[in-house]
């Protein structure tokens, strides 16, 4: 019986932090590896790995920071993976592949999109940040 509440309040803890906290990480993971269902999926990892190593976190630093920690590791892992590296190398052959633009408009497409960028890193820290996060 004293498992099963503990259980419970390890639980309602969880959902504490995800409603504290879950926006705030899957932006981070989304910025990391740019693609959504990526970024969820890694924020699943990273409330697992909480839950299943909360006794480690000695609170030296915020939960928050924590668990951003926790979130760019898992974000390196999914970009240095071999699942990744296969997905993104066909999504490019399909971005070859596909006649639904023309070589030109895609050109003029990935300039404005580099163009923008610059201008975004160009920002000082305090505005870009805003951007990149949003």
């Amino acid at each position: 019986m004293n498992r099963q509440v503990d259980k419970s309040l390890e639980e309602e803890q969880i959902k504490q932090i995800m409603d504290d906290h879950g926006e705030y990480l899957i932006r981070l993971a989304y910025f990391y590896v740019e693609d959504w269902a990526a970024a969820e999926d890694i924020l699943q990892e990273v409330l697992i790995t909480f839950y299943r190593k909360s006794n480690q976190f000695q609170q030296r630093s915020s939960l928050k920071t924590y668990l951003s920690k926790i979130t760019i590791n898992k974000c390196h892992d999914h970009l240095r993976s071999w699942k990744n590296k296969r997905s993104l190398f066909k999504e490019s052959i399909g971005n070859l592949i596909s006649t639904s633009k023309s070589t030109e408009e895609t050109y003029v497409q990935q300039s404005e999109n580099n163009n923008l960028t610059q201008q975004v890193m160009e920002l000082p820290i305090k505005y870009r940040e805003v951007i990149l996060l949003f």
